[in-house]
């Protein structure tokens, strides 16, 4: 992390035609790497990308489930006050306040590790259980990769329930330099994407 990326890191912003172009590409992409036969969606933003990737026409006709997970300062953007003050903002200001948000959220990992990130466990319903058990190769969508944490326990719960399958991960972007882990397929590295539905979006 930089100092100077306060300033420098890119922010992209998606609009509907945007996205449902880059889930496209992404879902492409996944397909390249491996035929799924089952896919999850990590909620909000990982169920997002992969609905539009079926919307898309790919994955059709395999299973699809979702994990529910919620990073400690997510709950904060969802204040209607605070999105309506955002949406006031000029758009430099917003980019500067997203990169100073991942800037800071990046120091504090490399600084204090997963402690920092003690939030809620993975959780999945029992049809995504039973699905997981029977799956041999599943794929795992999200909207970013940031510090790994929030996949990384999504995959271990999935190995929890079925060891031996094989998962393999699809993000469109991957935000922090050293992630815990990194996605199999992306779009995008160190940039930060302002989605159709993120409270700044404008």
């Amino acid at each position: 992390m930089k100092i100077f990326e306060l300033f420098t890191m890119p922010v992209l912003t998606m609009n509907s035609r945007d996205f449902s172009r880059a889930c496209g590409e992404l879902a492409s992409k996944a397909c390249e790497l491996n035929t799924p036969d089952l896919v999850i969606g990590i909620l909000r933003g990982g169920d997002l990308v992969a609905l539009q990737m079926v919307e898309n026409g790919y994955f059709n006709n395999i299973p699809y489930a979702t994990i529910g997970y919620q990073r400690p300062g997510t709950a904060i953007k969802k204040n209607p006050l605070i999105s309506y003050a955002l949406k006031l903002l000029p758009r430099m200001v917003l980019n500067i306040l997203r990169r100073l948000e991942s800037n800071i959220r990046e120091y504090r990992y490399y600084k204090r590790g997963c402690k920092y990130y003690n939030g809620k466990k993975p959780v999945c319903d029992t049809e995504t259980r039973s699905q997981i058990l029977s799956a041999s190769s599943i794929l795992v969508v999200d909207d970013a990769i940031d510090s790994g944490i929030t996949l990384s326990k999504a995959i271990g719960l999935i190995k929890e329930i079925n060891p031996h399958a094989q998962c393999f991960i699809a993000v469109l972007t991957e935000t922090f330099e050293m992630p815990l882990l990194k996605a199999d397929v992306s779009l995008f590295k160190r940039v930060l994407i302002r989605f159709p539905w993120s409270e700044d979006f404008k």
